[in-house]
């Protein structure tokens, strides 16, 4: 058998297999070639599947690596960068749109695993804004801000527009620490507090704000940075 036949019987039979039982137990390289099938037309990418995984660590890492150090990767088209790293953004809209119907929030802890759970894949600081009625139940869910690797700017304007927009009484945020800590830092808590004072005149409630790192998040509500109005 040629070279040309034994790659296109080998994703034949990949794809057979993920039709028939999906991904579960599939290695992470062969999960990764799957993905490569869809950009890769016409030739092996084996060979590039372990490239990736190699250079960045893991099937995750290389998700959520960067369009530019994806392309860094000998065989790594303009192409193919920009499809592996919009991923993470698509698993989260999925998500957020299956999460978001009906979701009500009993606990603050709820509130918690939900917005940590929103930045999955997330390379810069961003916050979320949580939108919520009378009973706690889900709105809408916004980004709000988007900045740096080590920093973002809490939109307190913007917040309160969305807020009014949707008919919101209560509201909650997160941003994350990429890289870094969950833990609160005191420019963290100054904009938190100010944005609390900015929303009582309207009638509506700071309920919680998290901090989120990659493996952990802390809740300024829990943690006592913010009373319950």
């Amino acid at each position: 058998m040629d070279e040309k036949n034994a790659h296109e019987g080998h994703r034949a039979r990949m794809r057979q297999q993920i039709s028939e039982r999906g991904v579960d137990g599939l290695p992470p390289h062969n999960i990764l070639e799957y993905l490569l099938f869809h950009t890769i037309a016409r030739r092996d990418v084996n060979d590039l599947a372990h490239a990736l995984i190699d250079r960045f660590g893991s099937f995750s890492g290389v998700l959520d690596a960067s369009r530019e150090e994806l392309k860094k990767v000998p065989g790594c088209s303009e192409i193919t960068a920009a499809f592996l790293s919009a991923l993470p953004g698509i698993f989260r809209a999925y998500q957020e749109d299956k999460l978001i119907r009906g979701l009500v929030f009993e606990e603050i802890s709820q509130l918690g695993d939900y917005l940590a759970s929103l930045f999955v894949g997330r390379s810069v600081e961003t916050v979320v804004l949580l939108c919520l009625d009378l009973k706690n139940k889900l709105i809408c869910s916004r980004v709000v801000a988007s900045g740096s690797v080590s920093h973002v700017t809490l939109p307190i304007r913007k917040i309160v527009e969305v807020a009014l927009s949707v008919g919101a009484v209560g509201i909650a945020i997160a941003h994350n620490h990429p890289g870094g800590y969950a833990i609160p830092s005191s420019g963290d808590i100054g904009a938190t507090r100010q944005l609390q004072e900015a929303l009582i005149p309207l009638g509506i409630e700071l309920i919680e704000h998290v901090v989120v790192s990659e493996d952990d998040y802390t809740s300024m509500r829990l943690s006592g940075y913010l009373s319950r109005g």
